[in-house]
């Protein structure tokens, strides 16, 4: 079982949308610094919100990207546990760079591989919350099967998806981002994402789908470039 922190990652005003990456990347040299919170993951991912995806349906402006931080187990962060180097360091540089701190946004899941392939360049991610009436057990049940066999079939139909990954929420999530699950699409470049999407058999298949199931306006989209990845082989 694989186990995934992610967060939305919001931006704080005084950054400029085209330096928002690299203060990012300055953020994660700072998280690095703490040995506790470096050997927690196995890869770290900063996903960059693409600024014009007019393309993409449904797609957010809402948020500045997604961080995909892939644990050696599952460890929740709890602000009330937090060590004192860590209020004093790192808290307030989560305020520097995002505007509030990460565990405000941050979701605990397992991945689940549905389609391997390379986890890099694009990806478009849906945030999914179930639908009113519906329970958990029954969410995950037509997410697992009858949406994730559409989204595979519209893999075969349009042969550009090259990795399709659900992350299954484990924890309760934060107010205001009560998502159950997160999927990713990832795509060699942004053109093969708008064919994926734009096309007909995804239109009336995999997103008509999402109302059997989910809060279609809950529904975030965001269309992402791998702006950093870090990982210990590569360190």
């Amino acid at each position: 079982m694989t186990f995934k922190r992610l967060y939305l990652a919001g931006r704080n005003p005084a950054i400029p949308v085209e330096d928002f990456p690299r203060q990012w990347r300055s953020h994660a040299k700072v998280a690095a610094s703490f040995p506790s919170v470096g050997v927690r993951y196995l890869r770290v991912q900063h996903c960059t919100k693409l600024e014009s995806t007019p393309s993409i349906p449904g797609s957010s402006n809402a948020h500045a990207g997604v961080a995909l931080l892939t644990m050696t187990e599952l460890l929740v962060s709890k602000p009330s546990e937090d060590r004192q180097e860590i209020r004093e360091r790192l808290r307030p540089d989560e305020v520097r760079v995002f505007g509030d701190v990460v565990s405000k946004w941050s979701l605990y899941t397992e991945e689940v591989v549905l389609k391997d392939g390379p986890p890099d360049n694009i990806c478009v991610m849906l945030f999914l919350k179930r639908r009113q009436g519906i329970s958990r057990e029954e969410f995950d049940r037509h997410c697992a099967g009858p949406h994730a066999d559409l989204m595979l079939k519209q893999g075969q139909a349009c042969p550009v998806l090259r990795r399709y990954v659900q992350d299954r929420g484990l924890v309760e999530p934060p107010a205001g981002y009560e998502f159950d699950c997160v999927s990713e699409l990832w795509f060699d470049n942004i053109d093969d994402a708008a064919r994926f999407m734009s096309d007909a058999g995804y239109r009336n298949g995999v997103q008509a789908d999402l109302a059997n199931f989910c809060e279609v306006d809950a529904l975030v989209t965001m269309a992402t470039r791998i702006t950093y990845s870090w990982s210990p082989a590569a360190a």
